[in-house]
């Protein structure tokens, strides 16, 4: 049948952070020779770049004009645009769009209806559920699209409960697990992890990603660990200024002596960090839909790793939890320090029977016990 191109869109905050769309990618491909994806995408820094990713695949980092003109967070209509029209002309040469995220909604709205469009919406299309005139929008979208993947069954079902989408044989819930190999697949570290292995020693070690902003309870979670003697913990991804200032005011010069910050680093070197705690905590405040029914990459490769973990109520993170006993989930969503501490001492103090129960966590929330479905929804929508 020959080779069928395939353009794949999104914003991101930098390739080597997207392990979604890498797995996507080569998953694709594994089942069909034929495919060929090349990415274009904008990233905050607004640079242009162009290059291969280190997965073989060719990328395209654009810059727009309208990023450079409005400041961050403002003016989303007019810089979705400016990416449409930066790329429309390429297109024509491509069978195939691939749209990453709700923010590519320009191509799906533009783009002739006789372009496959499969819609990879890595969140709940907030911005088209506020009102009735928007959600029509959006079905229009949907009636134009091929094929819609989702990160779990429970944001479509919310989705069709609240009459956002109408026809749900378009879309597929695929979630955002680890690729089996992960524990075994060998990474080389970097200055930063060795750094911090020697920060380290051999304490115990917390494990949190990412407390950028106040959803992730970053507060909280951090208090948590330096009220339970010789714990330490390490955090991978950003931190925002405001978490910094509290923490800082709240524990001075003993917040360095227990708590690590690493910064954002390639997915690929998380699991390295990972390898050195004994215990996770993921927690998302209750403050909308999408963290209500959270999935958290980070929760499924801690536990690809051996992690028991400390989750909130939120649903399905929680119900994962506790239908498999690989940690605790407790009944708040992280706001209560004191419930987040006992749940790392009662972890603490059964920890092997925890970790027992890891054994074999890769037959349930394996990257590759999905991939089938992927290429099958997939191959379907394209014919």
């Amino acid at each position: 049948m020959g080779t069928k191109k395939v353009a794949l869109i999104l914003y991101t905050s930098g390739l080597q952070y997207d392990d979604r769309i890498r797995k996507e990618i080569l998953s694709l491909c594994k089942f069909d020779k034929d495919l060929e994806f090349e990415i274009f995408a904008v990233v905050p820094q607004n640079v242009e770049e162009h290059g291969i990713t280190d997965y073989g695949v060719k990328f395209h980092i654009l810059h727009l004009n309208s990023r450079d003109k409005y400041a961050s967070a403002s003016h989303g209509l007019i810089k979705a645009f400016d990416f449409y029209k930066k790329l429309r002309k390429q297109l024509r040469k491509f069978d195939i769009v691939w749209c990453a995220d709700i923010e590519t909604f320009m191509f799906p709205l533009l783009l002739s209806s006789k372009k496959t469009i499969i819609w990879d919406l890595h969140e709940l299309p907030a911005r088209f559920m506020s009102n009735p005139i928007m959600k029509l929008v959006f079905r229009y979208l949907e009636r134009k699209c091929r094929l819609f993947y989702h990160a779990n069954q429970s944001r479509i079902d919310y989705l069709f409960a609240n009459k956002v989408i109408k026809e749900k044989n378009k879309h597929i819930a695929i979630r955002n697990y680890p690729e089996i190999d992960i524990a075994s697949k060998e990474v080389e570290p970097d200055e930063m992890f060795n750094s911090f292995c020697t920060w380290l020693g051999d304490a115990k070690c917390a494990y949190i990603q990412g407390i950028s902003g106040e959803i992730r309870r970053g507060v909280e979670t951090v208090s948590a660990v330096m009220s339970v003697p010789d714990l330490r913990a390490v955090v991978v991804g950003g931190c925002s200024d405001k978490t910094m200032d509290t923490l800082r005011a709240k524990y001075g010069s003993q917040l360095e002596n227990r708590i690590y910050f690493v910064g954002k680093v390639p997915q690929k070197l998380t699991k390295l960090y990972m390898s050195r705690c004994c215990i996770s905590l993921v927690f998302y405040k209750m403050c909308s839909a999408n963290n209500i029914l959270c999935e958290p990459n980070r929760l499924f490769q801690s536990l690809m790793m051996g992690l028991p973990v400390v989750v909130g109520c939120n649903k399905p993170m929680s119900e994962l939890v506790e239908r498999y006993s690989w940690g605790i989930a407790l009944d708040n969503d992280g706001e209560d320090i004191e419930s987040i501490t006992k749940a790392i001492h009662d972890i603490q103090s059964q920890y092997e029977d925890y970790r027992s129960r890891l054994v074999g966590v890769e037959n349930i929330i394996s990257w590759e016990a999905q991939e089938r479905r992927l290429y099958e929804t997939f191959s379907k929508a394209i014919k």
